[in-house]
This record gives C-alpha cells, structure tokens and sequence, in this order.
C-alpha cells in the first residue's frame, strides 16, 4: 500500500478532488456496448432480460457535434494512477475512460457530453436505428413498447431477443 497511490481525494495533489466534483457534476456520460446479445450485460443492465436495447446509428454517433468525446473504454489489470500534475486530458481520459479488464465482455464505448442539462441528450428519430426486445420481457410491455417505437421511430428495427438452444447467447428476431 505504501508503494501505491490511490485514487481517493485525500491523495490527489491541489485542487484535484474539487475538479474531479466538478467534473462530475458537469459531464453527462453515455455508455454503450457493441454486443447486443452478450448475455451478461443482460442480466446486469436490463432487469435480467425484462428490459431493452436501443440500438443507434453510428454515424449520428460518430458524427454528432453535441457530443464531446466518444471513444472505446480501455480496460486495465492496474487502477489509473491520477495526479494533480497530470495533463487535463490524461486526467479525464483516467477518469471516464479505463476500467478493470474484469469488464471487458461489455465492449464498452462512452460518449461525454459537458454541461449537460438534466443530463438529458436528446438526439434526433434518425439516431435509433434498432430496438431489442429483451427474451423475458412481459408479452404486454412487448407490445406496447414495439407500438412506442413503431409510432416514434418508424425507420428502427424492432427485435426480439430468444435465449439459444444450443449456446449460451442470445438470438434475435426481428418483429417487424
């Protein structure tokens, strides 16, 4: 421990514990994965497969000017060391951009956006290419959610997701 500096206010040189309140209070984060079956992030981020996915076009994603930065989350055997000498970028990308490697199954992707408003992004219909329904989601919240996108996002996909037979992953089928 005596070796280690670890990211915790009291270690942070000068006023980096005040930036990083800051930074938090300022920055909206948006998490994506590249994986819409991996069974894992099912469990963990949608009711354990209650929920959906709402799948978005890549180049509204990559091209949006409102937002500030997305790029892959880099995944890490060692905690980001953090300092107040550190450069700005360093210490955001640091901050909202590794995690442990125990995460990698995500395939994460973030997507930071500053001084966002009730951190809320609102994006245009066009953006929402796809909807997964998940496989133990209620016959009825199926419905009325695949008539919501159908009415607000006439142009997506709307899926439904079935646990294979044969592997331990998910299959999706399309609804419409």
């Amino acid at each position: 421990m005596k070796e280690k500096t670890l990211l915790h206010p009291d270690k942070i040189n000068y006023s980096g514990a005040e930036e990083f309140e800051k930074w938090d209070q300022l920055i909206g984060l948006l998490s994506l994965s590249e994986d819409p079956i991996n069974i894992l992030m099912w469990s963990h981020y949608s009711d354990n497969h209650k929920g959906f996915v709402v799948g978005f076009e890549t180049d509204w994603l990559l091209g949006e000017e409102r937002l500030d930065f997305i790029d892959r989350v880099e995944y890490s055997t060692d905690c980001p060391y953090i300092s107040g000498f550190s450069p700005e970028e360093d210490k955001f990308r640091k901050r909202f951009f590794v995690k442990s490697k125990l995460w990698s199954y995500e395939k994460e992707w973030r997507a930071t956006k500053n001084h966002i408003e009730g951190r809320i992004l609102v994006f245009p219909k066009s953006a929402v290419k796809s909807v997964v329904l998940g496989c133990e989601m209620p016959v009825s919240d199926q419905e009325s959610v695949a008539a919501l996108v159908a009415d607000r996002f006439p142009r997506a996909a709307i899926y439904c997701a079935k646990k294979s037979e044969r592997k331990f992953t998910l299959e999706l089928h399309e609804q419409r």
